[in-house]
């Protein structure tokens, strides 16, 4: 099972290197465009020499590792390859206003596979019949509700490449935990935390719903200069993250280790003390609200770029540290902090940007 988890932690952060902040991208401008201008821009960033240096080394790192896991590449490769196309539409659908699909198909479906089918079927084969229906899925439904292709010719793409270096540097944090616990430590240990965090970060499927409403809203609102607006969106939605956030981490401390004590047995006693770490750097999340978001939306991309940067190689490198000394418990308290870093500086250049509209 221990392998199992690594393997989809390698698969997803491969995918997200792949994608090259298309996927970003596309949740900011589908509104606007049609998707085969968002597969051509997709297309266009694969063609960035600068890009296939880095994905190449990136991709080379995570296929040796995948050695360790499961030998099978073609597999690897397949449900990746799956996992962009998913990916890439679910944005473009969430952009122009359907969440419900995109959220079954980014958050539930490979869950509810693994729950339903786990005791029949192998683990990998579930999650390929996952993304295929998935991909049928999206696809029926667009074809259905979308008759005409726009495009945008004035359409400014020189924002992909930062989306993509984005997603690297955010993936590469939020993926490595897992992986350098299956370096330092077992495969048991992989299972425990990949629990808690699983649970710790339920609260992301929430949290997709609100980035894909609330983000292209944020850019027609600066793309028609409406700023008045545009501030009292971000307050409102501050306001409503702040009070979800205080449920979150209340539900957090008094349910968290019941539930786990009721799916599992008190041999999972551990997951709930990396839950507790954990939570503490996901509640900050919810409380600095849309900040992120904000910032990309509102060309502040380069600006966005240089915080997760600077914050993702120093979190990377205290990653590798606190897991070889301190194992499970120092990779929880790293992502944690990490999370704390990333969002704090983040909100307080949102509403600095806020102040001199």
């Amino acid at each position: 099972m221990g392998n199992f988890y690594s393997w989809m932690q390698l698969s997803i952060l491969s995918s997200i290197v792949l994608r090259l902040g298309s996927d970003i991208f596309a949740l900011k401008i589908g509104y606007s465009c049609g998707l085969n201008q968002i597969f051509k821009i997709y297309l266009k960033e694969l063609k960035n020499k600068i890009t296939i240096v880095c994905i190449t080394i990136i991709l080379s790192v995570i296929y040796l590792c995948i050695y360790c896991v499961n030998d099978n590449i073609i597999e690897f490769l397949t449900f990746v390859f799956l996992f962009i196309i998913n990916s890439l539409i679910s944005e473009y659908l969430r952009s122009s206003g359907f969440q419900l699909l995109p959220l079954f198909v980014q958050n539930l479906v490979i869950p509810l596979g693994l729950i339903l089918c786990g005791k029949y079927f192998d683990l990998y084969n579930i999650v390929y019949i996952s993304q295929i229906l998935s991909l049928f899925l999206q696809l029926g439904f667009y074809s259905f509700y979308f008759k005409s292709e726009g495009v945008n010719s004035k359409l400014d793409t020189s924002e992909v490449s930062y989306f993509n270096k984005n997603n690297i540097i955010n993936s590469l944090v939020s993926y490595s935990d897992i992986i350098v616990i299956s370096v330092f430590c077992g495969s048991d240990d992989v299972v425990y935390y990949y629990i808690a965090s699983r649970i710790a970060n339920i609260c992301n499927i929430f949290l997709g719903v609100v980035n894909g409403i609330i983000a292209p809203l944020y850019s027609k609102l600066w793309m028609n200069n409406k700023k008045m607006k545009l501030i009292q969106l971000f307050k409102k939605n501050l306001y409503f993250m702040f009070f979800i956030g205080i449920i979150y981490i209340t539900s957090i401390y008094v349910f968290g280790e019941k539930l786990i004590l009721f799916f599992y047995n008190k041999n999972f006693s551990d997951t709930v003390y990396y839950l507790n770490i954990l939570s503490v750097g996901v509640v900050f999340t919810l409380l600095t609200g849309t900040s992120g978001y904000f910032l990309m939306m509102t060309n502040e991309t380069v600006l966005y770029n240089n915080i997760i940067l600077k914050i993702g190689v120093f979190s990377l490198l205290l990653l590798l540290v606190f897991g070889y000394y301190y194992e499970v418990e120092g990779v929880a308290f790293i992502v944690s902090l990490s999370f704390i870093m990333k969002n704090a500086i983040t909100f307080y250049f949102a509403v600095r940007k806020l102040k001199t509209l």
